[in-house]
């Protein structure tokens, strides 16, 4: 594909949107308008939703005046019409409404460890909640479009919540199926292993006191878990389990997506991601899950909770 300043031949008009961001050819088909409008059904919020709604009606009616931008491309015999660019944040997807399917390619600043990660996952699942990959090659794969919203944009309370325990119960399968309990001390090292990359991002990012802060509150219970006989039960986990990762179609089936990042983690990572929405605030949500780490562990070793067991109290 080769991108011109001018036309040619065999070049195509390509419009970029920037909001709502996406890039299309002209005329924009009712399908791409109606997927936009389930990118941008907000929820929580009716002035919002009705916002959105009236963003996406005004861009792809507007005959492609409220592009920012302008371009042709040369790509031989493929055609574009009926295509739909969208950029996401690892990978920019490709939308073909004229055949139901949608390639996802990595961009090139990102590893192609989530790539892998997400392939070798997917292509050896049997859950008929995990939508199927139709072909893949390197650093890409197809998937059929899902019509519908992701659980963040479901208007319908009722909707909301039942695809929300819906989702919990399919987690619980997995969870079921590669139930694997480690010994503490084994899950401890590898939960120091990827602190420890935290804590260096932080030092890195000149949070210093933080820092310090992790350090001491994960070091102290490192060391109260010598000579504790003790299994966490591990299993397969999402890894993201968020709403913008979970699908309600249009016959609001539950569809969990976006396996990028699946790996063997304590079976209450997925859960108290999605319900207490760690995904959003991960500051807090990092601060909060140390502490409550280090509470947990006080309560198993059967220590009081006082200001002598907390590691935050004043030095004589």
């Amino acid at each position: 594909i080769s991108f011109l300043n001018s036309k040619k031949a065999d070049a195509t008009k390509v419009y970029f949107y920037f909001v709502p961001s996406f890039l299309s050819t002209l005329p924009i088909k009712r399908e791409m308008r109606d997927f936009l409008y389930s990118e941008y059904n907000i929820r929580g919020s009716k002035i919002k939703y009705l916002l959105g709604k009236l963003a996406v009606f005004a861009v792809t009616h507007s005959a492609g005046m409220s592009a920012k931008k302008k371009f042709y491309i040369s790509s031989g015999t493929e055609k574009l019409n009926g295509i739909l660019i969208s950029p996401c944040n690892r990978s920019i997807r490709f939308y073909d409404f004229n055949n139901g399917y949608v390639d996802c390619i990595v961009k090139s600043r990102y590893s192609n460890e989530y790539m892998q990660n997400q392939l070798q996952y997917r292509l050896k699942c049997k859950y008929h909640f995990v939508p199927k990959i139709k072909k893949y090659g390197e650093r890409w794969y197809r998937e059929e479009i899902m019509y519908g919203n992701p659980l963040i944009r479901v208007i319908d309370d009722n909707v909301y919540y039942h695809a929300q325990e819906t989702a919990l119960k399919y987690m619980g399968i997995i969870a079921r199926d590669t139930l694997k309990n480690i010994p503490i001390g084994e899950y401890i090292v590898k939960l120091k292993e990827k602190f420890d990359n935290v804590l260096a991002f932080f030092s890195n990012e000149n949070s210093f006191l933080l820092s310090k802060m992790g350090k001491a509150l994960f070091d102290s219970v490192y060391m109260k878990m010598e000579g504790v006989s003790l299994n966490i039960p591990t299993a397969e986990t999402h890894g993201d389990f968020q709403g913008g990762n979970i699908w309600v179609n249009k016959q609001q089936e539950v569809i969990i997506y976006d396996w990028e990042t699946v790996k063997r983690r304590s079976i209450w990572f997925d859960p108290a991601t999605l319900l207490w929405k760690l995904h959003a605030r991960p500051f807090i949500s990092g601060l909060l899950n140390f502490v409550l780490f280090y509470l947990l562990f006080l309560i198993i070793l059967g220590l009081p909770i006082t200001k002598k067991s907390m590691i935050f109290r004043k030095k004589n």
